[in-house]
């Protein structure tokens, strides 16, 4: 993360927990601080804690931008084409399994 990148607003943050967590995103996080630890070209990220096994534990909450689920949505599923499609003209490169990359990718992402 970088701290010169712009934040996107809390209501935005707000609104997504929300639709996240089906409107009860305080049941979900015992504190849950306002103001990102840092923003990104993709997000910014928060502190929270939730309580887990009867302990309350820190965590971080990552949240994309306005506007960039949509195309990061796009953009995953052109790389998985890619990637199937340069598995199938290059069958030598089947050993890097391009698709679980990618997969794997996305996963740490959103």
């Amino acid at each position: 993360l970088q701290r010169e990148v712009t934040p996107h607003s809390w209501e935005h943050t707000f609104d997504i927990l929300q639709r996240t967590y089906s409107g009860r995103y305080h049941d979900v996080f015992v504190k849950f601080d306002q103001n990102p630890v840092g923003s990104g070209c993709c997000a910014q990220v928060y502190k929270a804690a939730l309580i887990k096994d009867g302990k309350q534990v820190d965590v971080a909450v990552k949240v994309l931008h306005p506007g960039l689920e949509d195309q990061f949505s796009l953009d995953l599923a052109l790389m998985k084409t890619a990637a199937g499609f340069l598995t199938w003209c290059l069958p030598s490169l089947t050993w890097l399994n391009l698709d679980s990359a990618v997969t794997e990718f996305g996963l740490l992402m959103t």
